[in-house]
């Protein structure tokens, strides 16, 4: 068979399974060969990278609070835009990281969100500077029995071009996101800043395990 042939027939396969719905104890794999980057390239050309992550929302008075899970193949698909020489260290190192993306984002407004309900520009630094430095101790991530707290995190500036702000986080890995998710992920946030108060954000393990496993077969 030609390799044309076979990753067409791949694509076809990861379709027809999610299209009938996957037995939540068995993840879909996704198995590449020495060729991995023209693969797994082709793979994500033709079927959205969203299937390599998961994600939740709410909408709390005019912000919208949004967070998602971008698992090891995540970054992984998402290299072969820019670096495909890192592709195999991503998927076979996974690092003991887990990693989020956090998103505040105004609903149908179109201003900066770090000005929302900014009396004077000295609160605006102000909310800069916290949200640079300390709101990172207002966020957890809760899994099983375990309140974890952040051990990266990295709030984005816009400097004004965006109505949205974004913050990466990471915390502690307590499940080998290679196999099946064990429990749901909950990020827990104290919002202080926009006056959400207390944001409970579920990604639910039903969801965790439709994340494709990539493997390589050299």
């Amino acid at each position: 068979m030609t390799m044309s042939k076979c990753i067409i027939l791949l694509l076809l396969t990861m379709l027809l399974a999610y299209s009938c719905g996957l037995n939540h104890s068995q993840r879909p794999i996704i198995e590449l060969g020495e060729d991995y980057k023209t693969t797994l390239g082709t793979f994500t050309d033709n079927i959205s990278k969203d299937v390599f992550s998961v994600s939740a929302s709410k909408l709390i008075g005019n912000i919208k609070y949004g967070v998602q899970y971008t698992p090891y193949q995540y970054h992984a698909s998402k290299s072969i835009l820019s670096d495909t020489s890192i592709i195999l260290d991503i998927i076979e190192e996974n690092p003991g990281l887990q990693q989020f993306i956090l998103k505040f984002e105004l609903d149908e407004l179109e201003t900066d969100i770090l000005k929302y309900n900014v009396a004077s520009h000295q609160e605006y630094e102000s909310r800069i500077s916290y949200l640079a430095f300390d709101f990172q101790n207002r966020i957890k991530l809760i899994e099983g029995s375990d309140s974890l707290s952040c051990k990266m995190y990295h709030f984005e500036r816009t400097y004004g071009l965006s109505t949205s702000c974004t913050i990466l986080l990471g915390f502690e890995s307590i499940y080998d996101d290679k196999s099946a998710y064990a429990s749901d992920k909950q990020i827990i946030i104290n919002d202080n800043v926009f006056g959400g108060g207390i944001i409970k954000l579920k990604i639910r393990k039903e969801n965790l395990n439709n994340i494709p496993v990539i493997k390589i077969k050299i």
